[in-house]
């Protein structure tokens, strides 16, 4: 069911359409989000219509993400550029999100050291706590729901 909801959410992107998004918010449009709070934000994917997805929403807020397809390129990418956040993905080939965010944290100096969402399909009892223990600040599942992205983005020092 996840991969059919995927395709049809990446034919949505595609043809510029995108799903219907509900958006309350009283201090701030979606659009000065990213001009109140900025960020620079790295988001690590495998998969191109996850990281199309995630890439949309992000612009919905006025971020400009830089891509990585996995944790071998994050890590790679924290040593020539400073991140606020990185929306990682846990399953990932070369190097998952997991061993690439226990080598940011042993690598990085405190002040360098980013925000990391976990972003998984797995959603299981249990998943929140390991990708906690592995040294990421929060967890959303997929498909991300913008409200819970944004909410997450808003929980960033």
């Amino acid at each position: 069911k996840y991969g059919q909801l995927m395709a049809q959410l990446g034919e949505m992107v595609f043809q510029e359409q995108h799903p219907q998004v509900q958006v309350n918010d009283q201090d701030t449009t979606p659009k000065l989000m990213a001009e109140a709070h900025p960020l620079r934000i790295l988001i690590v994917e495998d998969n191109i219509v996850n990281q199309v997805l995630a890439t949309k929403l992000l612009e919905k807020l006025g971020y400009k993400p830089d891509k990585a397809a996995n944790g071998l390129e994050a890590v790679h990418a924290l040593g020539l550029k400073h991140y606020d956040l990185i929306l990682m993905d846990v399953q990932m080939p070369e190097m998952d999100g997991l061993e690439a965010t226990r080598q940011i944290r042993k690598g990085l100096p405190k002040e360098r050291q980013p925000y990391i969402i976990a972003m998984t399909a797995n959603a299981l009892k249990g998943d929140r706590e390991v990708c906690l223990k592995a040294g990421m600040n929060d967890y959303v599942s997929k498909p991300i729901v913008f409200e819970e992205i944004r909410n997450s983005i808003k929980r960033v020092k």
